[in-house]
């Protein structure tokens, strides 16, 4: 519980240390890592990014510490930003990709996409005025076309059957909630699965208890769950 106020701290002394306008790597006294890309940049018989370099060298350091030290990359803060939140800003859709073809697998009940009536089985064939079917769609590009602000509306043509049909959805707050699962499994004992950490966490913890002992639970029992 103690480590995210150190590494703030640390995070804040390293940046007293870094001259105005400079990076990470932009001491006064370079060092050897700093030398290296600045050769590497400077007499390399091709061109490279230094900017990916630097990540891999970050990486590598981290990679020498404890299993829970990890650097997140400014392109991928607001994915884990939404994972701390406990919810995004969608249109309430899951999705698989085959062959090209965007195929909507779980519709969220009375989210957005469920009220402008897609159905679990459409393939989605454009967002907007952007073609994704048939076009090397990746998760990122169809997660950057389908997520928005609250509020805002996208276009989506699917396909039906052998049906083309056009929707608008208007994208709402989606939640991603920390307790997936919460039953009694025994007389008085109750079980509570928790598959992430998130600011909602506890709160979400605390509702599923209430529930549960409203429907008996009363015992007092531990375990320990190992993974391979």
């Amino acid at each position: 519980t103690c480590a995210l106020p150190i590494c703030m701290w640390t995070g804040y002394a390293l940046s007293k240390k870094i001259p105005e306008g400079g990076s990470f790597w932009s001491t006064p006294q370079k060092t050897s890592v700093q030398e290296v890309i600045d050769l590497l940049e400077k007499k390399y018989v091709d061109p490279i990014g230094t900017d990916s370099l630097s990540e891999d060298a970050i990486l590598t350091l981290l990679s020498k510490l404890d299993p829970h030290s990890i650097y997140i990359p400014s392109m991928h803060t607001a994915m884990v930003n939404e994972e701390l939140k406990g919810h995004f800003e969608g249109i309430g859709v899951e999705y698989f990709i085959i062959n090209d073809t965007v195929h909507a697998a779980r519709i969220l009940k009375n989210g957005p996409s469920e009220k402008a009536g897609m159905l679990p089985g459409d393939k989605i064939l454009k967002v907007d005025d952007s073609v994704v079917a048939g076009n090397a769609i990746t998760n990122d590009k169809i997660r950057n076309l389908l997520r928005g602000a609250s509020g805002s509306k996208v276009s989506v043509t699917l396909m039906r059957g052998s049906e083309n049909k056009k929707i608008t959805i208007t994208r709402g707050t989606i939640p991603r909630p920390a307790v997936d699962a919460s039953y009694m499994i025994d007389v008085g004992i109750g079980f509570i699965h928790l598959n992430k950490f998130s600011q909602t966490s506890y709160e979400e913890i605390m509702a599923a208890m209430e529930d549960l002992q409203k429907k008996g639970m009363n015992k007092d029992r531990k375990s320990t769950r190992l993974n391979s």
